[in-house]
């Protein structure tokens, strides 16, 4: 004899289901925010990096070197004396934020032609990098909005 009963979930089985779903996906948001301010401070860093490698690349060549920044298309060109430069640009939602272009240059001895600050704006957080011209030692320093 077969039941005639129509087999459903229930109301508390569909409100436990939503519950879960809802959860699963508040780990995924906070998560993928988290997962996005690590990106922009490993292309800070990256950046960073690369000012130090052309510091570094002047004094051990003996070259003058720089770095030109252009804050409309966030693409910064590495270039060393008498070759061709090379084009890098900051991640996606990075921008730098003077106007125009900005020159970075080191002599032979690794030392800047002028005290430069570049101030990358990010999503949440500002970096102020600045390139000291007694020292050449770059300070960064992390401003939240």
């Amino acid at each position: 004899m077969k039941s005639d009963r129509i087999r459903a979930f229930t109301l508390i089985e569909l409100i436990i289901a939503l519950f879960v779903i809802s959860i699963i996906y508040g780990i995924t948001f906070v998560s993928s925010n988290a997962y996005d301010s690590y990106l922009e401070k490993m292309e800070v860093k990256l950046f960073i990096r690369d000012i130090q490698n052309t510091r570094t690349y002047a004094m051990n060549n003996k070259l003058n070197t720089k770095i030109s920044l252009r804050n409309s298309s966030n693409i910064y060109k590495i270039k060393y004396q008498a070759k061709e430069g090379i084009n890098k640009a900051l991640g996606r939602d990075l921008k730098f934020s003077p106007a125009g272009i900005l020159e970075l240059q080191f002599n032979p001895r690794g030392v800047p032609s002028e005290t430069n600050t570049i101030t990358i704006i990010g999503k949440k957080v500002n970096y102020n990098i600045t390139c000291n011209i007694a020292t050449g030692k770059i300070n960064v320093s992390v401003i939240k909005k």
